[in-house]
């Protein structure tokens, strides 16, 4: 059980959802431009690909954006991984290493693409 100064475990996975669901969404805007403009043979199935996996992300940051409205989180952006969060009348520093990041979105973006 966690103490009044600690966050959740729910609230933990809430605020990072939000935090590395919005770079998932900054990276497969970024690759559909890049693929957009290049030649590649099979241009149209790539972008359907990335369409698709937008889309399932579209809905898990509505689904998000619900819980972080159903407890009361207030998120702000320091920096780069590195937030302040307001809940049930505290602040609590979050911060992530970019390896945590980068593990935790690669295992997401694997269930986007099926992979």
């Amino acid at each position: 059980m966690a103490m009044d100064n600690e966050l959740r475990e729910d609230e933990e996975n809430i605020i990072r959802e939000y935090i590395f669901l919005s770079l998932i969404k900054l990276a497969l805007r970024r690759d559909r431009t890049v693929i957009n403009i290049t030649n590649t043979k099979f241009k149209a199935f790539y972008i359907a690909t990335i369409d698709e996996a937008t889309h399932h992300l579209a809905m898990d940051m509505r689904r998000n954006k619900n819980a972080i409205f159903d407890h009361h989180i207030r998120i702000t952006r320091r920096n780069w991984l590195n937030y302040e969060i307001y809940v049930r009348g505290r602040v609590f520093p979050v911060q992530y290493h970019k390896t945590t990041a980068a593990e935790w979105i690669n295992e997401r973006v694997k269930e986007y693409f099926n992979y």
